[in-house]
């Protein structure tokens, strides 16, 4: 069964999606895709909340206006793994861009303290050439496995 709640607004007809298990048990789930490249991010049980974001990299964008602070000052193009992260925080939370989330630098394990609401951990993942994206969570996950299908 799939159900919907806003958790900026509590509205049950949009928001972040949730499925159940036929056991009932909630599967936390949250999917992406940009050009060619779709990107599905799973978890069972549903301890762990999550959200996914890719990009196709395309040349010429400025983020002036777009990224916070000195994301927003590199060459054009070097942006999308800096968004990637922070749409990966607002899937995660279920609130959408409407606030921008905050990103901190990434530890040795690569993986950034990030807040929208609730504390987040987030992490670029390694993508196919031409493209960015990020996986963002409510705790660091013991295992990670990509499988990426154009």
């Amino acid at each position: 069964m799939i159900t919907r709640e806003c958790a900026h607004c509590g509205d049950p007809s949009h928001g972040k999606p949730a499925w159940s298990a036929p056991d009932g048990r909630r599967v936390e789930a949250n999917a992406s895709h940009s050009d060619a490249l779709g990107a599905l991010a799973v978890t069972l049980p549903a301890a762990l909340r999550l959200g996914v974001d890719v990009e196709f990299r395309r040349p010429n964008v400025n983020w002036a206006g777009i990224l916070p602070g000195p994301a927003a000052a590199g060459p054009p193009g070097d942006g999308f793994a800096e968004w990637t992260k922070l749409e990966a925080v607002a899937k995660a939370a279920g609130t959408g861009i409407v606030k921008m989330p905050t990103v901190a630098a990434a530890g040795a394990d690569g993986w950034a303290p990030a807040s929208l609401d609730t504390d987040w951990v987030v992490r670029n993942l390694w993508a196919p050439d031409g493209f960015a994206a990020a996986l963002a969570v409510s705790e660091v996950p013991t295992d990670i496995q990509l499988r990426w299908r154009r």
